[in-house]
């Protein structure tokens, strides 16, 4: 397996990496003992209102800079 992911390049969305580092729990109707789940069965902080909106003042913060 080394030898596949050796030199290799990986890419993703912004929005998808930050989801995949972002502190998640579980969805409430989804039963998590033991399984794998997928990131869109999880609630992510990224996902919410506040989070959004701090990422917004930061990005307008940034807007003058070079």
């Amino acid at each position: 397996m080394v030898e596949e992911i050796t030199d290799q390049t990986f890419s993703f969305p912004s929005d998808e990496l930050s989801r995949m580092l972002s502190p998640k729990t579980p969805k409430r109707d989804i039963e998590a003992a033991g399984k794998l789940l997928r990131l869109d069965q999880y609630d992510c902080i990224t996902d919410t209102q506040p989070f959004q909106a701090a990422l917004d003042d930061a990005v307008g913060a940034l807007a003058g800079y070079p």
